[in-house]
């Protein structure tokens, strides 16, 4: 929820470009090459929700080391 209130914040600026950096993955596309078995801990599709949400021209993130370099959220 936290989450959602800042984005919205962000949704009233106005400007060129949004970017979205986080630690985790938004989407298991990503996470093609990691162990199945950690894709949990490596991510989550709420992240993904609310990078559509706030209307992200990019989103980056870090944490996966064998992953793969493009995915994308639903929206």
């Amino acid at each position: 929820d936290s989450l959602h209130a800042a984005l919205k914040e962000l949704d009233e600026e106005d400007c060129a470009a949004r970017v979205a950096l986080t630690h985790f993955s938004p989407v298991a596309d990503t996470l093609a090459g990691e162990p199945p078995e950690i894709h949990p801990f490596l991510g989550s599709y709420l992240l993904a929700e609310a990078i559509d949400t706030a209307g992200a021209d990019l989103a980056v993130h870090g944490h996966a080391h064998l992953g793969a370099e493009h995915g994308m959220t639903a929206g």
